[in-house]
């Protein structure tokens, strides 16, 4: 609850003011092209994805907080970067709303609903598998990423 606003606020600020921010004025440093310093705002907009809350199982960090901001910045991100662009460049671009959604469900939401109702059906079985959970995290990341 409250004990996770405060990072989910930093979150915020780092994913969609200091991140674009840094790449506007390092675009400007090395003067780079409208469209550089395009793809670099909107490249230092996207927050971190799945493979941020894998890693975060491998080193034992909270991972349903890495999840609520993986989430929080996807959905954020879906205005917030439009807006980023608009404001900072003057570029309009479209963003696939559903697509992102239908995404965040596959990759990020699907995933846990399965891991909390597999913990409640079958206990034992999800903490025998435990200690490989991270390996196989790596290797389905590694075909998401592929397909």
């Amino acid at each position: 609850g409250h004990r996770w606003l405060r990072p989910l606020c930093i979150n915020f600020v780092m994913c969609f003011v200091l991140m674009p921010g840094l790449a506007l004025a390092l675009a400007w440093a090395i003067g780079a092209s409208r469209e550089q310093l395009a793809g670099m705002v909107l490249l230092a907009s996207v927050n971190g994805g799945q493979a941020s809350n894998l890693c975060c199982l491998i080193a034992g960090a909270d991972v349903p907080l890495s999840i609520l901001m993986t989430v929080s910045t996807t959905f954020g991100g879906i205005v917030l970067t439009p807006l980023l662009l608009k404001t900072l460049l003057g570029a309009v671009i479209r963003v696939d709303s559903w697509g992102i959604l239908r995404s965040t469900v596959q990759v990020v939401l699907f995933p846990v609903l399965m891991g909390v109702v597999s913990k409640a059906v079958v206990p034992r079985l999800c903490d025998a598998m435990k200690p490989g959970i991270p390996v196989l995290g790596i290797l389905v990341s590694i075909f998401v990423v592929g397909a």
